[in-house]
């Protein structure tokens, strides 16, 4: 009786000191998230946001593109491209149905589920995937830590609602995001695109990168952030396939 009083002793601490980790754990990345959203801004500059426009440059297999993005809180999305006097619809979503320019053709074009998930998985990240998080349904854990762009960061796993797992990486120092992961869906195959971000400029009261370098497959491009407009007049007719 003895020893199994004994056994049952071990078992139950190590029991506890097993949920003490998991709940130390869980304050921790409560705490990094906390004072991301405080450096990078505050909780009431996140609230206010409605819509994020962004106008950006990216050199490509020798060509340069143009690119425009715009997000909005009720999840509708347009991002286009122009390159050699031509212009493309990447993606437009009114929240219902996905759409892009189809370049054979050069007319819109319905997309398929693959295309209305990541549009979906998009929305859920506005205006940041760790604003208000636990309400939008996101897991995030804590892996540890890793070095990007000199910096040591803090290693997030986050599981969003709607789409695939990503990973990210919050700075010691400034508790900027700086880098991660995303796992993108093209053709049926999953394409995982590294991120570093750099060159943070505060727009509206928050901090944004103005350069992101995506690296996948070998390949690594640049993206030139020139602008940056928050709750500006958007012509709501551009997220509609006509």
């Amino acid at each position: 009786m003895i020893k199994i009083f004994k056994h049952m002793k071990k078992i139950t601490l190590l029991l506890a000191m097993v949920m003490m980790y998991a709940f130390a754990s869980a304050q921790s990345v409560d705490e990094i998230i906390k004072k991301h959203i405080e450096k990078t801004g505050g909780e009431k500059a996140y609230s206010a946001i409605k819509s994020i426009k962004m106008k950006a440059r990216m050199d490509m297999q020798g060509q340069s593109l143009e690119i425009t993005d715009i997000s909005t809180k009720d999840g509708k999305q347009y991002s286009s491209y122009s390159t050699m006097g031509m212009s493309f619809v990447q993606l437009a979503f009114d929240g219902e149905i996905a759409w892009h320019t189809d370049q054979s053709t050069m007319q819109p074009k319905k997309l398929g589920d693959d295309a209305v998930k990541q549009a979906k998985a998009k929305a859920k990240r506005f205006p940041s995937q760790f604003f208000d998080y636990k309400k939008k349904g996101y897991k995030i854990e804590l892996e540890g830590s890793e070095k990007c762009n000199d910096e040591d960061c803090f290693k997030l796993k986050i599981t969003p609602p709607v789409g695939e797992p990503n990973t990210s990486l919050i700075s010691k120092k400034s508790y900027y995001e700086v880098g991660g992961t995303r796992i993108l869906e093209q053709m049926g195959q999953k394409i995982t695109v590294n991120l570093k971000m750099s060159d943070f400029k505060e727009v509206n009261g928050i901090m944004m990168s103005h350069n992101i370098v995506q690296s996948f497959m070998g390949q690594s491009m640049v993206l030139k952030i020139d602008s940056i407009e928050v709750n500006g007049n958007l012509d709501e007719s551009i997220f509609t396939m006509k």
